[in-house]
């Protein structure tokens, strides 16, 4: 079984995870549970009990990191071109994965803050609130949002450097050759060696980029907060990636409408 199929296989049953792990989040955000509105002792229950489930949903994100880090070692180009991913995930797609810089567009739109507009509608509800955010918080936030968004243009440098690994003088002179021997296909994996191992380790920078992301924001909410940031996000995760199936679905249906049509003119 090709890589592709095998890691496919683990994304859909990784999105079953996440969408129980989104149930359990929205189940917990409910105002009995909040610590504000309990008495002392069951406010502290409380607040381990969502502290726990902050702490299970992101070791289920590290858990899918090291799966994906484990299929890349085996086949890096496999991730960096995603055939279980949809045409609009791959438009999402930064260094082989979601851009860690995400996580504070959904933490703006729900305090209240201006981000850009997402192209994928109700992925945010009006009711899901994470406004209420101190100033502290907010300073913390913004310090920790500048430093992301400059780690991601090292990283984006490095996989530009990375491609340009490839060794294009041997991939030209292959292109000459009328047939593709199995010298080439050789020479041709030898010319993508060193690009693939960039590429890998790209890869790995990237996704401890968005771990520590992760970590760090969750780091900064209390634990409701974290609770409603951490469904807001897999409530986008879930959404882009059925809306994309959709799309891609109907554009199928359209594709086979006109090939349809045209074999009928044919026969006509």
């Amino acid at each position: 079984m090709a890589e592709q199929e095998i890691f496919a296989h683990f994304f859909e049953f990784w999105l079953g995870q996440l969408d129980r792990d989104l149930q359990a989040l929205l189940a917990a955000d409910v105002p009995s549970l909040d610590p504000q509105h309990q008495p002392h002792g069951d406010a502290n229950s409380n607040e381990h009990q969502l502290r726990s489930l902050v702490d299970m949903v992101k070791g289920h994100y590290e858990y899918y990191h090291r799966a994906k880090s484990a299929s890349a070692r085996r086949d890096v180009l496999a991730i960096f071109s995603p055939a279980w991913a949809s045409s609009t995930e791959k438009l999402f797609l930064w260094a082989g994965g979601w851009r860690p810089s995400a996580a504070f567009q959904i933490l703006y739109s729900e305090s209240g803050r201006p981000v850009e507009p997402c192209p994928v509608q109700g992925v945010l509800r009006d009711d899901d609130d994470l406004g209420g955010l101190s100033a502290s918080q907010l300073e913390r936030v913004d310090g920790l949002q500048r430093r992301t968004i400059e780690s991601e243009k090292k990283i984006s440098e490095e996989e530009a450097e990375a491609q340009e690994l490839v060794a294009w003088p041997q991939m030209v002179e292959i292109s000459h050759e009328i047939t593709v021997s199995g010298r080439e296909v050789a020479a041709m994996e030898e010319g993508l060696v060193g690009a693939k191992e960039a590429m890998r380790r790209v890869l790995e920078r990237a996704d401890q980029l968005r771990l520590e992301t992760i970590e760090s924001v969750v780091g900064i909410l209390n634990p409701r907060r974290a609770v409603q940031f951490l469904a807001a996000a897999g409530k986008l995760l879930l959404r882009v990636h059925e809306f994309g199936k959709a799309v891609d679905a109907a554009a199928a249906v359209m594709a086979d409408g006109i090939e349809s049509e045209r074999r009928r003119q044919w026969t006509v």
